[in-house]
């Protein structure tokens, strides 16, 4: 079970780095930075006690507890494991022999039933292993330590489960029935 925690949070904080770094990557070309140089706007946001708008949005998506990047990391983890869910879902399909998607794409019900059914043990998983007691934050302490060589290595593993989740989606279509 721990070992499974480091993977989820392992993979969590590549993606909590990978969108912090988008972001820093696009506030070269970020017009509104421009804007906040501006003299008349710099001294609006330093009467509200906002010294430097740009670092404020910098720390905003870095924040470990709140931001912007740990939000949008927990939904980009959320993917491949729905992806990989209905793959699964597509291999039973195959295993009865029959096209179960019809039936749940004709009645709003089930379509709402199996929606649910998807994203719960997502959301489910997520929970237990990131999100109960701020577990991943004690994660991020170690994993902030990593050297290149690991963190890249770490960084390889986390796009090869994208890969193999993608993969494993598209594949699962190719095999479904088709009466």
């Amino acid at each position: 079970m721990k070992k499974i925690s480091w993977f989820f949070n392992m993979i969590f904080y590549m993606l909590y780095k990978f969108d912090f770094k988008l972001h820093m990557l696009f506030n070269y070309i970020n017009p509104f930075r421009i804007i906040y140089k501006i003299k008349s706007i710099d001294k609006f946001y330093r009467r509200h006690g906002v010294s430097n708008i740009g670092t404020s949005i910098d720390n905003s998506f870095e924040n470990k507890l709140y931001g912007i990047s740990i939000t949008r990391a927990g939904g980009f983890l959320f993917i491949p494991i729905v992806l990989v869910e209905y793959g699964v879902f597509n291999f039973v399909q195959l295993l009865m022999d029959k096209p179960l998607i019809r039936y749940i794409f004709e009645n709003t019900f089930y379509l709402i039933v199996f929606l649910l059914l998807l994203t719960i043990p997502a959301g489910l998983l997520l929970h237990i292993f990131l999100y109960r007691n701020d577990r991943y934050v004690d994660y991020f302490k170690v994993f902030d330590n990593l050297n290149y060589q690991k963190n890249f290595k770490y960084s390889l593993v986390t796009f090869g489960v994208f890969l193999f989740a993608i993969l494993f989606f598209i594949f699962s279509f190719s095999i479904m029935p088709t009466k």
